[in-house]
């Protein structure tokens, strides 16, 4: 097949899983619904099936939505490969959680290949137009939101289409199957999408125009394929993770901070021992936290001494040695050059295949509904991932500067906090298929949950549902969960006492697959609604 029918298959494809969206929406979406499904309850029957999450034999499949978990089980049993079993999965996902990623938008896609013990990263992160500049939005930085000025270059029909070609298995066309009959059918409004639409009608009723994107910046695009960072953590377990953009090498950073404290099940038992380690846990937050704002598109940076430091066991050990156990410092401590601007939510999906291969991804069109902008030829929802580009002049309330790393430029993908992650054992088996949704959040959710789960010994799903702290160094406080009270509160007060400010915030959403030997385990972050599926 040429290159032009390639890409024109690719999107009839994509236009037929839209078109169908508009539809179910259409269908699915009454008065009823979002009367009935405020934001995070699901609009599954109440709790998940009995035997969700395992233990399972073969595989297993945790994404944001059930029905989505089980079309990506569903294609795993019909002989699909991991790579299929996401692809299908995020496709489902675009329908049922619309608010929050979908083909107008782009993704991070972390593969491990059993059979060969090797891992590659697609990465499909969203691109500055050919037409866009540094200063576009000087004059109103609401553009940077709203209307077509706010969408980037999506990237997420072009990773599905060089993952297919790389590693699928099953017709191209089955994987779109599924959401299509969906579509078709018409599907219940779930909470947290009929909350979205409550929340951003006016602005969705009312788009802006005046995009910049050309059928070029389409032409011109092209997913990444890329090797994964990695670092090995004591017992031989090897971490993957993408590279920048994505904020793998702030995940790696966090994690070979704090694996020099040998944590263990007794790291935190007891208040007195509890206080420690979450004290040290936020410590390795705001010191990564501090080393991302250097951070940015490899192609358009020299990065590469950054990341073998943000990757490395000696340097994690010089930042190791900085942490104080009797207080924490002020931000300007742990060095940050400059800041970056918050990110939106996302969806993430986690596959493990009967083969042993492993598919970790998370996709987004950055803020609900992205752009509040749907495209009139073809239904897609599209991103205002252009939101997550700094802006020169734009210094924050504490004085700190805008990252330079992260400036526009035409064809310039934006830095993510994103980071899906597999980790792998001593005998290049899959121990951990996880990551998050939830913006800056993502980074240290993904890391909290797999320290629940590989250094304090909680299963999987425990491990997803502890109340997490969350630190990103600007602004200077320890969030904890509104929807998940952190206990003990004699923790947070030890916290205090190091000179810690804690507030309440938001959550973020993980979900994730575990192996122990031949059991499998899975879990999907019960804030959500979803349930993982497995056989």
């Amino acid at each position: 097949m040429s290159k032009k029918r390639t890409v024109l298959a690719v999107v009839a494809a994509a236009v037929v899983v839209v078109v169908g969206l508009s539809v179910g929406l259409g269908i699915g979406l009454n008065r009823q619904a979002r009367r009935e499904h405020r934001v995070g309850d699901p609009c599954e029957p109440v709790g998940p099936p009995v035997g969700s999450g395992g233990p399972y034999s073969r595989a297993a499949v945790a994404t944001d939505a059930g029905r989505c978990s089980k079309i990506g089980s569903d294609i795993l049993e019909k002989g699909g490969s991991a790579v299929d079993s996401a692809i299908a999965s995020l496709l489902c996902i675009g329908l049922i959680n619309a608010h929050s990623s979908g083909i107008g938008g782009g993704l991070f896609m972390t593969i491990y290949d059993k059979e060969t013990n090797t891992a590659e990263v697609i990465n499909a992160r969203d691109m500055a137009p050919a037409a866009a500049t540094e200063n576009m939005y000087q004059r109103n930085f609401t553009l940077s939101t709203l209307g077509g000025l706010a969408v980037a270059v999506p990237g997420e029909i072009r990773a599905f289409w060089e993952a297919h070609q790389r590693h699928g298995k099953l017709p191209w066309k089955d994987l779109f199957q599924p959401a299509i009959q969906l579509a078709e059918e018409g599907v219940c409004i779930a909470g947290s999408l009929a909350g979205a639409i409550e929340e951003k009608t006016v602005d969705m009723k009312r788009p802006w125009s005046g995009g910049i994107i050309t059928e070029q910046d389409f032409r011109d695009y092209v997913a990444e394929v890329t090797s994964p960072l990695n670092i090995t953590l004591a017992g031989g377990l090897t971490v993957l993770s993408p590279p920048p953009p994505s904020s793998g090498a702030v995940l790696s950073l966090i994690l070979n901070i704090l694996d020099g404290y040998q944590f263990s099940p007794s790291s935190i038992d007891g208040t007195d021992n509890q206080i420690l380690t979450y004290h040290r846990i936020v410590e390795a937050f705001k010191f990564a936290y501090a080393k991302r704002t250097e951070l940015g598109d490899p192609n358009f940076l020299d990065i590469a001494e950054l990341i073998r430091n943000m990757t490395s066991g000696d340097y994690a050990e010089s930042l190791r040695r900085m942490i104080a156990d009797d207080t924490t410092h002020d931000y300007r401590y742990y060095g940050p050059s400059f800041v970056l601007p918050e990110d939106g939510g996302t969806s993430h999906v986690s596959v493990l295949a009967p083969n042993g291969d492993a598919v970790s991804v998370t996709s987004t069109v950055n803020l609900f509904f992205g752009s509040k902008l749907r495209s009139r030829s073809t239904g897609v929802i599209l991103n205002n991932l252009m939101d997550d580009f700094s802006s020169p002049n734009l210094t924050n309330s504490f004085g700190v500067p805008p990252s330079p790393a992260n400036f526009i430029r035409p064809g310039k993908r934006m830095m993510s906090s994103m980071n899906p992650a597999v980790v792998v054992d001593g005998n290049s088996d899959v121990r951990l298929v996880t990551g998050a949704s939830g913006g800056t959040k993502i980074t240290t959710a993904t890391a909290y949950v797999l320290m629940q789960h590989l250094w304090f010994g909680l299963d999987i799903g425990p491990a997803v549902e502890t109340p997490r702290l969350h630190h990103q160094l600007l602004p200077d406080r320890v969030d904890t969960e509104r929807s998940r009270p952190f206990q003990p509160e004699a923790v947070l007060e030890g916290l205090r006492q190091k000179n810690h400010v804690i507030h309440t915030a938001g959550s973020a959403i993980v979900n994730g697959v575990s192996k122990r030997g031949d059991v499998i385990n899975a879990a999907c972050d019960s804030l959500k609604g979803g349930f993982p599926v497995g056989f």
